[in-house]
């Protein structure tokens, strides 16, 4: 936890002002780490990280599509309105963005399989997991290969 508030301070520390898009990456990833941990008692921080998110978006091919497949996913993962900023339809629009402009990324297709199946279109989530399965190869994808293929094979579990 404490890791991610540094990350973030770091990256904020570096910036070139509020509009680097790489500093606000890298500030939105360190931030959506502590959120996730810490559940509902962060969404406060949910404006700022979608802020962070939507000034990294002006480079969306930061990371082959990470401000938008991050953003995407806190829409289908946050909650709605007047919580916090969900927004399904939102976020399936970024994932097939992410998708389809950057289809070399397994987590385009992971993320936007996740969207699919929370819109119920459980037949293309499934073709979604099957592309991201095929790009999780160690020889594409290093050391992360192993740990994107679980996160595949364990949603496509859900879905049989």
């Amino acid at each position: 936890m404490e890791a991610t508030e540094r990350g973030a301070e770091a990256a904020r520390l570096v910036s070139n002002g509020p509009g680097d898009a790489e500093a606000a990456y890298v500030q939105a990833l360190n931030l959506g780490l502590f959120v996730r941990a810490k559940g509902i008692t962060a969404v406060g921080r949910l404006g700022e990280l979608v802020a962070l998110l939507k000034t990294a978006g002006t480079r969306p091919d930061l990371d082959q599509g990470g401000p938008l497949r991050v953003l995407g996913l806190l829409y289908v993962k946050a909650p709605a309105w007047p919580v916090g900023p969900g927004d399904l339809d939102a976020g399936l629009d970024l994932l097939k963005q992410a998708a389809g402009k950057y289809p070399q990324h397994p987590l385009n297709h992971l993320f936007y399989a996740q969207a699919l199946i929370e819109s119920d279109d459980v037949p293309a989530a499934r073709r979604a997991l099957d592309q991201a399965r095929a790009l999780c190869a160690p020889e594409r994808q290093g050391e992360w290969a192993a740990h994107w293929r679980a996160e595949v094979d364990a949603l496509a579990a859900k879905l049989k």
